[in-house]
């Protein structure tokens, strides 16, 4: 009980800051592509969490997953435009918009087999290749058809991780949590304070990468944050579901990847 209250102390006192930090440093996008205090305290975010995931290095252990936060800060915001640079014009191109957005998510999974499993980094990306594809096609979907605040999406994002990580793991805790048990309780806001900041850069490094083309759309819905909330618990997991077959089709062997 002691060790889960020092963690969640930890992860907290991080991971709450940095979240309320960039919902207010991202939402006017603008403002932080340019130099200033909201483009500064992005840098400032970047920089604790790269030192999060290197610290532990220095006693033998690894702790990539902190880069989590980082790694989509840096290529959507602190160097965008290099990044935008080497698409060209072609980053107006939905097909490119679907490539580049599935490549860049789809990194993330190094940082999580550098520190849970190294000796499966290809199979480990191949198999989770399916879930980023379809993260991508739901972006491309209903980015280019709507208008989304920053706000917006990162809600959406940060509640869909709450749920969907580790198998569902977050509502089952919360249901063990409301009848009594306090561990539970602890562990799912230890779950949530976490992942939250993940999965909403999930949803919205693209967005901030390629705003001037998601931002053209003027249509918005009052009902636009719910059926983008039912499609990212759907689509991503459906994609999944069919890549696997494929591969199990192509006799290609994922049995180790969790």
């Amino acid at each position: 009980m002691l060790e889960t209250l020092l963690l969640l102390l930890l992860i907290c006192l991080i991971s709450i800051p940095a979240t309320l930090a960039l919902y207010w440093a991202l939402k006017n996008p603008e403002e932080a592509f340019s130099p200033g205090v909201r483009r500064n305290t992005i840098a400032l975010i970047v920089i604790v969490y790269v030192a999060f995931a290197l610290f532990p290095l220095l006693y033998g252990q690894s702790s990539f997953t902190s880069l989590l936060v980082a790694y989509p800060l840096l290529y959507a915001v602190l160097f965008r435009e290099r990044v935008r640079a080497m698409l060209g014009a072609y980053s107006e191109k939905g097909l490119i918009l679907f490539t580049a957005s599935f490549l860049l998510l789809w990194f993330v999974e190094v940082f999580v087999v550098l520190d849970f499993y190294p000796e499966l980094l290809i199979q480990h990306l191949l198999g989770y290749a399916g879930f980023y594809l379809g993260i991508a096609l739901t972006i491309i979907l209903f980015y280019r058809r709507r208008r989304y605040s920053f706000s917006q999406l990162f809600t959406i994002g940060g509640l869909w991780g709450v749920i969907i990580e580790q198998e569902f793991r977050g509502p089952k805790l919360l249901l063990s949590g409301m009848t009594g048990d306090f561990e539970s309780l602890l562990n799912f806001i230890l779950l949530a304070a976490h992942t939250f900041p993940v999965y909403g850069l999930y949803l919205t490094s693209p967005y901030l990468l390629f705003y001037e083309e998601f931002k053209g759309s003027e249509r918005t819905s009052r009902w636009q944050s719910l059926v983008l909330f039912v499609a990212i618990l759907i689509i991503p997991l459906l994609t999944w579901g069919i890549w696997s077959l494929v591969l199990g089709g192509l006799g290609i062997d994922l049995s180790g990847v969790q």
